[in-house]
């Protein structure tokens, strides 16, 4: 009706006219990619958006346009959807959740340009970076470069010119035809079916997501659109909110800081970490804790915790993933609480993320460990090994490798040099997500432990522990592990029962002892708490700590764990050299001053105000 408003031309004509314009507009909204057909015959609608009104940032040129993408049920576009997600609501009050479905148009054949990758076009430094290490990349650089510009096919449309400036420079064109072979090695990866608990297939993707990742974000010009629908659609548990650090649109400053994650059960151990954190070691992180509802903490010891000191603040994690996927809460109920730790880092605003568990005690402040050694500096990781024991743990990772040979990362420990029951402690865990390879790995990671990978993946080892390396080993992205194996902290002589009842002299503590990465006498922290032991609750005991049992970097040298009654550990302490006081490596007075703190800690948190 509005064709005829104001209108004097005889209808005769103007009907044919209208009806043709219905059916050019209808087309458009039918077939998004053909928008900029649309708005080359009517540049009116392509400079005020008429026909989508997709919500714009400043500057940024619309998903529509850009890759005649259309969704069925949502208008907003993937890279919108990951920017804008605000955090959802408890999941108990939320009825059922309709799975987003998106739908990619298979575009017919565009203008073709090829790039020759000469040391003219594409700097040798261009060239190194993107020389990753990463199988997938390498095969994706080998093929002929070939690709699609759809800046240079859009360019060609009526009422649209070229200018010299506006070329794609020989960058663009490199990066873009990286994303092209990338993105169809996907695709032929994403037709394939395999069991959730497959991790070398899951890794080959992630492996080539993740340089995708890196190309979007080495060129800003480039869409993302697609490439951050795979993503979203890859690792559907993921919900982040505003805050929630994301490498293709945080506008935060990079920025360090703890990650932890407990419940009202472990609120004394948390606080003992975190006084010592901040009243011993004067550290100045700033603390993210994360807990799964009211139901895991109640709000009285989040107040408790709160009060603990500045830069406190607590999240609810159901805010932040999908948990019909991610299953948290029956995480809980079967005791595997720890499966939401991987989430919680990739909730977290931090980029670069130190995730502590709540029974850690530092006995240095962790503010510069990304600067430490050589090894972090160069990956972006710091992981710890756990205890040197032996079994078949090493038989179960051949398998999932499936014949791929261990990279440089982890081929010279003694998971693969002899066979062992473990591999890494996951009581810290340092990754920087600005790094797109680590910020997919560690998707990856939070992917394992959603509930029907995890029913099978936990068979084979101890919760969320093992998935940080291997979704780093098995999406060829490189990590560092702290070469010294750990230790043992407890007093000398023996003080325990099982201590006594030993057929030797042996220290048989629960807290494991992890040393420095370029000395292997000076203790750096451990875990399980100040407790003499805590699992038993009866027992509010602190220490004694005084001594503790070396580990060391090779078989030889290591002393041999054992068991005492089937659940006690122990580590000899005859071996010459073996046993140190900590005393003697300076440490001695920080104990003590700790020890007080963490009494001072349980007349508040056990014995009450």
């Amino acid at each position: 009706m509005l064709c005829w408003r104001g209108s004097r031309a005889p209808r005769a004509i103007l009907l044919p006219l209208c009806i043709l314009l219905c059916v050019v507009l209808w087309a458009a909204y039918r077939d998004r990619g053909s928008f900029t057909q649309v708005a080359g015959i009517f540049p009116s609608l392509d400079s005020q958006n008429y026909l989508f009104r997709t919500p714009q940032r400043p500057g940024k040129a619309s998903p529509v346009q850009q890759f005649g993408l259309h969704r069925e049920t949502q208008d907003e576009s993937p890279e919108e959807q990951l920017e804008h997600q605000t955090p959802r609501k408890e999941l108990q009050d939320e009825g059922p959740k309709k799975e987003l479905q998106y739908e990619f148009p298979k575009h017919e054949s565009s203008t073709v340009t090829e790039v020759q990758k000469t040391s003219s076009s594409v700097s040798p430094a261009i060239t190194e970076k993107l020389a990753l290490s990463s199988r997938a990349t390498q095969s994706i650089l080998a093929m002929q470069p070939t690709l699609v510009s759809r800046a240079a096919t859009s360019s060609q449309l009526p009422g649209s010119a070229v200018s010299e400036t506006s070329k794609p420079s020989a960058k663009s064109n490199y990066y873009r035809n990286i994303i092209h072979k990338g993105t169809t090695e996907l695709q032929g990866l994403l037709t394939q079916q395999f069991p959730k608990p497959d991790l070398a297939k899951k890794g080959q993707r992630v492996d080539i997501l993740a340089t995708l990742l890196d190309a979007i974000l080495e060129d800003p010009i480039l869409d993302r659109s697609e490439i951050l629908h795979h993503i979203h659609k890859e690792f559907d548990w993921w919900r982040p909110g505003d805050e929630t650090y994301k490498p293709w649109s945080s506008t935060n400053a990079s920025e360090m800081g703890i990650v932890m994650c407990f419940g009202s059960h472990d609120v004394y151990l948390a606080a003992h970490n975190i006084r010592i954190l901040r009243d011993v070691l004067n550290s100045t992180l700033s603390i993210e804790i994360y807990y799964a509802g009211a139901d895991d903490m109640a709000p009285w010891d989040q107040e408790r915790i709160r009060s603990l000191g500045p830069s406190i603040s607590l999240w609810n994690i159901y805010d932040y993933i999908n948990e019909d996927i991610a299953a948290i809460h029956s995480a809980l109920e079967q005791g595997v609480g720890y499966a939401m730790k991987a989430m919680a880092m990739m909730a977290s605003r931090f980029d670069k993320v130190i995730l502590v568990d709540a029974d850690v005690v530092f006995l240095q402040s962790p503010d510069a460990w990304f600067d430490k050694a050589a090894g972090t500096k160069d990956t972006g990781t710091l992981f710890f090994h756990d205890r040197a024991l032996e079994g078949d743990f090493t038989d179960w990772v051949l398998g999932v490798l499936d014949g791929r040979p261990p990279s440089a990362s982890i081929n010279d420990s003694l998971l693969f040099t002899q066979k062992m029951q473990h591999c890494q402690e996951s009581g810290v865990v340092l990754m920087d997500k600005s790094r797109p390879r680590l910020f997919m790995s560690l998707l990856f990671a939070g992917w394992m432990n959603t509930r029907d990978v995890r029913e099978v993946l936990y068979e084979h080892i101890w919760g969320d522990k093992e998935t940080f390396w291997l979704a780093c080993e098995l999406s060829s992205t490189p990590y560092t592990f702290n070469p010294s194996y750990p230790g043992m902290l407890g007093s000398m002589p023996p003080s325990s029962y099982y201590e006594q009842q030993a057929d030797f002299k042996a220290m048989c503590r629960p807290q494991i002892l992890h040393f420095e990465p370029t000395n292997d006498d000076q203790p750096l922290w451990f875990n399980e708490g100040l407790r003499n032991d805590k699992w038993d609750g009866g027992n509010e005991d602190l220490g004694p700590f005084t001594h503790f049992v070396r580990g060391g970097r090779i078989w030889e040298e290591l002393p041999r764990w054992f068991w005492v009654e089937g659940s006690k550990i122990c580590l000899p302490t005859e071996v010459e050299g073996r046993v140190r006081s900590l005393e003697s490596v300076g440490v001695g007075g920080l104990m003590e001053r700790i020890l007080e703190v963490g009494r001072e800690v349980n007349r508040k948190f056990v014995e009450g105000y």
